[in-house]
C-alpha cells in the first residue's frame, strides 16, 4: 500500500472515509482526515445506485448499501478495490475490481 500512495495510484470514495470516520478512537478519525485528502472517485447514489446493484447482480450479496456503494463506483471508475472484507472481495473479484497487487 505505501508503494501505491508513493505512486499516486490510490484514490477514495465518500464512502470510504465516512466508514473511517465513525470508526472508534483517535487512529481512526486521524485515518479518515488522511484518507480524505486522496482523490476522490464518483458513487452512484440513489436510483443510480439500485440499478447498478440490479444490474450487476449485487443484491444478496452480503453486503450492505455503503459496500455496494463502493465497489460499483470502483466499478464504474476502472479502479480496483482493497478490501480485507471478505463479502465485499467476493463481490469485487465476480466484477472483475479486486485489487490483486
Amino acid at each position: 500500500m505505501a508503494e501505491l500512495l508513493a505512486s499516486d495510484l490510490v484514490v477514495t470514495a465518500g464512502g470510504i472515509v465516512n466508514e473511517l470516520r465513525i470508526g472508534c478512537g483517535s487512529a481512526a478519525l486521524e485515518l479518515s482526515e488522511r484518507v480524505a485528502t486522496l482523490p476522490w472517485i464518483t458513487e452512484p447514489d440513489g436510483r443510480d445506485l439500485m440499478a447498478l446493484a440490479v444490474a450487476h447482480d449485487v443484491r444478496c450479496a452480503r453486503i450492505g448499501v455503503a459496500d455496494a456503494r463502493i465497489v460499483l463506483a470502483a466499478l464504474l471508475s476502472g479502479a480496483s478495490l482493497f478490501t480485507m472484507d471478505r463479502n465485499l472481495e467476493a463481490v469485487a473479484r465476480r466484477l472483475g475490481c479486486h485489487f490483486a497487487g
